[in-house]
């Protein structure tokens, strides 16, 4: 496994000020792992009593394992923006019902690959090395 595939976009994101280079600690990584499968039990529990909470937990689960790691995109990512989108809505569609039992039904699975990918990925990673300027 290496970053040669998504190597460009990380570098260009460094370059812009939107990711920061900060040393590998795969502590900190597998610890990031642990509290998204958390998160994840935490939105399968809430999913019926509090929806809203249930998708922040699943989002952040998605989240965390994405921070472990930042994995080039692939077709188990492609559901992250869309769980971005629908967490948010919680946030700023305060009427009854933004967030429903379904959306954390529908993504659940999503966010459980993300994680999953991650947790895969973290121990096969190489440290990315940037450019120099």
């Amino acid at each position: 496994m290496s970053w040669q595939k998504g190597a460009d976009e990380i570098q260009s994101l460094i370059d812009k000020g939107y990711l920061e280079q900060v040393p590998a600690n795969p502590d900190e990584a597998a610890y990031l792992i642990d509290k998204a499968r958390l998160h994840l039990q935490t939105a399968r529990n809430l999913a019926e009593v509090d929806p809203e909470i249930a998708y922040d937990a699943l989002y952040a689960a998605a989240r965390k394992a994405l921070t472990a790691v930042l994995p080039p995109a692939g077709p188990i990512l492609r559901p992250y923006r869309r769980l971005r989108r629908v967490r948010g809505a919680g946030d700023y569609q305060a009427s009854e019902g933004a967030v429903h039992p379904d959306d954390v039904e529908r993504d659940l699975p999503a966010a459980e690959r993300i994680v999953d990918a991650a947790a895969q990925v973290v121990p096969q990673m190489p440290v990315f090395t940037p450019r120099r300027r």
